[in-house]
């Protein structure tokens, strides 16, 4: 199913001024599995390697915290914020996100193959070698997000996705269909494809965006008059 672009995703229906900081973030995780986390403010803590599969936290905001390789396989986050926080070569398969915003995080090598994203939001985020391998998204948007190298495979249960200034180089599209977007702002330089582009066919591209795929069709670009190899 090709992707249909996006509104802007409903925002997390979360109010800062009525949270607790009444817990410790990696206790917080470790202690959901059964219980859900609510209501909840995390300033700068860490959860690094934190063992939390299946957690669920609802109504939250995270705050410059560093999650990296945390497993959260599985896990569910509903109504959460998540603001400069540190997500690297977490484990987050599987995992449940509505109503959230990821604004200026880090997810290099994160690995949410598999992971459902309902009205969600990424802004100015580091996603490079991220695996969104057979995601299901749904009502989501990427602004000026670096998913360089990151793996995008497979991804077709689509609806009403958008992609706003981001750098998708060297980027594994093959099998993420993305007719109807309008890509103009984007960087395709080295993007892996299907033989024959069939991902990009629909989309909204520039001139000079389509001359960085032509290789990938096979074509041999030169100059009239310049020799051939």
């Amino acid at each position: 199913m090709p992707m249909q672009k996006a509104p802007l995703p409903a925002r997390p229906n979360v109010r800062e001024e009525e949270l607790l900081s009444d817990l410790a973030l990696c206790e917080a995780l470790e202690g959901a599995q059964g219980e859900a986390v609510s209501g909840r403010l995390f300033s700068g803590q860490e959860a690094v390697w934190a063992a939390a599969a299946g957690a669920e936290m609802r109504a939250c905001l995270l705050r410059g915290c560093a999650l990296s390789g945390a497993d959260l396989r599985g896990a569910s986050f509903v109504d959460v914020v998540f603001a400069r926080c540190d997500f690297s070569n977490a484990r987050l398969s599987q995992a449940f996100f509505q109503r959230v915003r990821f604004v200026g995080c880090k997810l290099l090598g994160a690995d949410a193959s598999e992971a459902r994203l309902r009205g969600a939001e990424f802004t100015d985020c580091q996603m490079r070698l991220m695996n969104l391998t057979q995601a299901k998204l749904q009502d989501v948007s990427f602004s000026r997000c670096d998913l360089s190298e990151a793996a995008l495979r497979e991804m077709r249960e689509c609806r009403r996705v958008s992609f706003a200034d981001c750098d998708f180089t060297r980027a594994e599209l093959a099998g993420t269909l993305l007719s109807g977007l309008d890509l103009r702002g984007c960087v395709l330089r080295g993007a892996v494809f299907s033989q024959g582009l069939p991902e990009v066919r629909g989309a909204v591209l520039t001139p000079l965006q389509a001359l960085d795929l032509l290789p990938a069709l096979g074509v041999i670009l030169r100059e009239e008059g310049e020799p051939l190899p």
